[in-house]
C-alpha cells in the first residue's frame, strides 16, 4: 500500500484561511503563471515547496484584509529596487489540536498542531473565524490560490 499524503487526510477541522507574502517576479504579468527560481521570491518557493519546517509556525489569518496588514505598509517602496509586491495565498489548514496564546505552547511538543494567537482564549474553535492561527506543521497548510494584487 503506498505511503498516505498527510496534507489531503481532513481530520474534521479543515479551514480556507489567507496568507499575504511577497514575490520579485512576473508572476500574474499580462497572464504569467511561470514559477521562477529567484532566492527572495516567496510566493514561488512556497508555491514549489511548501512553506519552510524552519519557521516557528506558520500564520494564517481569517480574512484576507487581516493577512494584507500582517505585512509592513510600506513593503513596497521600502524593496522597490528589488520590485518586490504582494501576492495573497489561500491556503487549505488543517488545524489539528488546537491550543490558544495564554497556554504553554511548544513547537516540538506534540500537544498541540496549532494555536490561535492575539488573545485566543476559551472557544477555540469559534475564534477560528476571528483570529491568527499559528500551524507549526508547514505540511498542514496548501497552498490553493494565488492572488496577485497591487495597493
Amino acid at each position: 500500500m503506498g505511503r498516505r499524503d498527510e496534507r489531503c487526510i481532513a481530520d474534521g477541522n479543515e479551514l480556507l484561511r489567507f496568507n499575504c507574502s511577497t514575490f520579485t517576479c512576473d508572476l500574474g504579468l499580462n497572464g504569467s503563471s511561470s514559477i521562477c527560481n529567484q532566492q527572495y521570491c516567496s510566493i514561488c518557493g512556497i508555491i514549489k515547496s511548501g512553506f519552510s519546517p524552519k519557521m516557528d509556525g506558520i500564520s494564517t489569518l481569517s480574512t484576507s484584509w487581516r493577512a494584507h496588514m500582517a505585512i509592513p505598509e510600506d513593503v513596497e517602496e521600502e524593496f522597490k529596487f528589488m520590485n518586490v509586491k504582494r501576492a495573497m495565498l489561500v491556503c487549505r489548514v488543517v488545524a489539528g489540536r488546537v491550543g490558544s496564546e495564554g497556554e504553554e505552547i511548544d513547537k516540538e511538543d506534540d500537544g498541540f498542531d496549532s494555536v490561535i494567537g492575539r488573545g485566543g482564549g476559551s472557544g477555540a474553535y469559534t475564534k477560528l473565524d476571528e483570529e491568527e492561527l499559528l500551524v507549526f506543521n508547514p505540511r498542514a497548510v496548501l497552498p490553493c490560490f494565488v492572488i496577485v494584487y497591487t495597493v
